[in-house]
Order: structure tokens, then C-alpha cells, then sequence
């Protein structure tokens, strides 16, 4: 082999070498990154049981992983996270024909019989793409942590992990300090939605029918007062350091809650999606609506924005018409959890549906962070 063979060989060898030291090099920075990262979320070993995204137990995930960030639209563990769309849910509750139909006379039709759905198929879905569209709009702009489920929408993630099934609006509660900011952008989803900016509160509503859509199920809204219906219902709240008070009256009162109450939000689930939530869930609705174990329609219609019918009943009489959340320890145990800096722990909500008093059918089950007290609180009742 002549000199300059030799020294080709050589180079070659050479160059190997260094390509193998930076591919090393590479994979030990990679390996650095993803330690870090599993580091920061805490993950350390889940169990799936049954079928997937139906039932599953987190034999040790830390409850931070779903503390709400400001541009995170889902649980951190996004990787691990169930999957709530592939999750078995109950077919939807809805009404055969849409609410706010208009007769000769232009009144409003009837409304469905207490505690019967009132959202056609086609409410329904605005509805639910409307809360959407607002949570991501509020995402991409790093507003995330600064809004959360309110009202009968907080109410029914908690007892049906969805809308409660005889409900007609979505409600959300909005950190005044930026409401200039929501305003302009929720202004700017025109002309796919429309945006009504009250004195206290604002309206986001879809496009508006027109005459010859009266009697079809379309995902549109309605007329209704100066807005359209269905729509999300924006309300607005300020701190004062240990408390959260929404700005406005709602039903003779004005709404506070201890600020630890509140925050720092947690997700929870709506239908198949994560949502921004209060730290404690059962507390804030417990101060929100009377203690007790009734289903209440409290006499005002917004599909007519004016009275409408009123009632009451136990809500474990109606657990074999509807699905409800039953609210249990984890698979491991609450006793060995420790809690976080905020108290809070992992516990098992399930979906299920009664009959004649017993389980009759579960839909899934999921953990997810409740404050450590807060494990275990009865299906039916605050």
C-alpha cells in the first residue's frame, strides 16, 4: 500500500472516529433532555386497565401534572394524559326539534318538560364549539390560567363530566383584569362568530338564522334579546388578594370565594375535552348553589331571555335517565399519596348510570387531581 493509501486510510479512520464521538455526544445530550423532563413532570409508572382510555389507574403521577398553564390547553402529562375522546360516553341527551322555534305569531315555541334535554343535536354541538373555540383562543395567547368553567357548566363537568343534560347555556368566569384583551380578541373571530360586549358581561354566539332555517336543526343561534342563542356566557371576577368575587350580581347576590378555593386552577373534563377549573371543584360549587341533594332548574329560560319554567327534584331519581360522576379513591389509595404544595392528591371520578339503585352501567373512569378532603363526596348531593 503506497503512502497516500495509507494516509487516506487513516483520515478515514480518523473522521469515523469523531463521527461516532459526536453521535455519542448527541445521544447523551438527548438523554439529558428527556431526564429533565420526565423529572419536571414527575412521571412514574401508569397501569391501563380494561380498555383503552376506558379505565385507567396512575399507580404514581404527581396531581401538579394538572395544575392549568398559561398556554397549555391540556393536562401537562400531555403523552400519558386519557384520551377523553376515546373514552365510551353516554349518547348525548338532546331534544328532538331546536329549542327557540317561532310559531305564526313569532313567539317562541314551547319548551320541553322539566328536567328533559332542551339542545337539538345541532345546540348541542354549537354549544360545545363555542366553549371551545373560546378555550383555545384564550390558549394561544397565553391567557389560559386566567378563565374557568362557571355556573351549570362547572356544575355539570362535576356531576356528568359534560353539559348537565337539561341545561342551555355555557358558562365562564374571566379574570377582569384582562377583559379589554378578551374582548378584542374574541371581536376578531367575526365573521365565523359573533361577539356581544355587555356592561357586565359579553355574549359569544354563532352566526344568526335566517327565516327560512326556523324550523331546521342548524349549528346557528337564534335570536334572543340583543344576541343569539345558544352562546357562551362570559363573567367576569376580580381578586382582592384572599378573595374571588365575580364583578356582577347573579340571582339577587354577589358571588365569593376564598382565593385558595380558587386557585391555582386544576383541569377537568367537559365532554372530550380538558378544561380550566377551581382548585376545589366540590367547594366552589357548594358556595356557589344551596347544599343539598336537588336538581334544580331555577326559572329562567335563556333560550327566550326572560321567566321560564322552575323545579326541583332529587337528583338520585333521575340516575337511571342520566349518567352521573361517582367520586372514589384511586386504585392505590389516597392514604398513599402525598399530597402537593396545594393539597392535592389523585382520586377516581367514574361515569355511570343507575338502575333500580345499583350500577347499571359504567362508562369510564379516570383519576385526576382533587384536594386530598375532597376524595370521596357523595354522587347526588353538596
Amino acid at each position: 500500500m503506497n503512502q497516500a493509501s495509507m494516509a487516506s486510510s487513516k483520515d478515514q479512520v480518523r473522521l469515523h472516529k469523531i463521527f461516532r464521538f459526536l453521535v455519542s455526544l448527541s445521544c447523551l445530550g438527548i438523554l439529558v433532555i428527556l431526564i429533565q423532563q420526565f423529572q419536571s413532570h414527575d412521571v412514574i409508572h401508569i397501569v391501563f386497565s380494561e380498555k383503552y382510555g376506558n379505565t385507567l389507574d396512575f399507580v404514581s403521577v404527581r396531581s401538579n401534572e394538572f395544575r392549568v398553564q398559561p398556554f397549555w390547553s391540556q393536562p401537562n402529562r400531555s403523552v400519558f394524559a386519557p384520551d377523553l375522546a376515546k373514552m365510551s360516553w353516554p349518547k348525548d341527551p338532546v331534544a328532538p326539534y331546536p329549542a327557540g322555534r317561532r310559531n305564526s305569531n313569532g313567539e317562541v315555541a314551547q319548551l320541553p318538560p322539566l328536567f328533559e334535554p332542551v339542545m337539538s343535536i345541532a345546540q348541542r354541538k354549537l354549544s360545545k364549539r363555542l366553549l371551545q373555540i373560546f378555550s383555545e383562543t384564550m390558549f394561544a395567547n397565553g391567557l389560559g390560567d386566567r378563565f374557568m368553567l362557571y355556573g351549570g357548566t362547572l356544575l355539570g363537568s362535576y356531576r356528568h363530566h359534560d353539559f348537565i343534560p337539561w341545561d342551555e347555556d355555557i358558562d365562564v368566569l374571566v379574570d377582569v383584569l384582562i377583559r379589554d384583551k378578551v374582548r378584542e380578541l374574541l371581536s376578531g373571530l367575526a365573521p365565523q362568530y359573533n361577539f356581544y360586549q355587555g356592561y357586565s358581561r359579553d355574549k359569544l354566539y354563532g352566526p344568526l338564522i335566517d327565516g327560512a332555517e326556523n324550523e331546521l336543526d342548524v349549528e346557528k343561534s337564534r335570536p334572543a334579546a340583543n344576541w343569539g342563542w345558544p352562546f357562551l356566557d362570559i363573567s367576569y371576577f376580580r381578586v382582592n388578594g384572599t378573595h374571588v368575587m365575580e364583578i356582577t350580581m347573579s340571582y339577587g347576590r354577589y358571588y365569593v370565594w376564598p382565593y385558595d378555593v380558587v386557585f391555582p386552577l386544576h383541569f377537568r373534563p367537559l365532554g372530550k375535552y380538558w378544561y380550566p377549573a377551581p382548585r376545589d371543584t366540590w367547594l366552589f360549587n357548594r358556595l356557589t348553589y344551596d347544599p343539598g341533594a336537588m336538581c334544580v332548574i331555577p326559572g329562567y329560560s335563556h333560550v327566550k331571555e326572560s321567566r321560564g319554567p322552575s323545579g326541583s327534584m332529587p337528583c338520585r331519581d333521575l340516575a337511571s335517565k342520566y349518567a352521573f360522576v361517582e367520586h372514589v379513591a384511586c386504585k392505590n389509595g389516597t392514604s398513599e399519596q402525598k399530597s402537593d404544595e396545594f393539597g392535592m392528591v389523585l382520586a377516581k371520578e367514574r361515569l355511570v348510570q343507575y338502575s333500580n339503585s345499583s350500577i347499571a352501567h359504567i362508562y369510564h373512569s379516570l383519576c385526576l387531581a382533587v384536594p386530598k378532603d375532597r376524595v370521596r363526596t357523595d354522587t347526588f348531593s353538596m
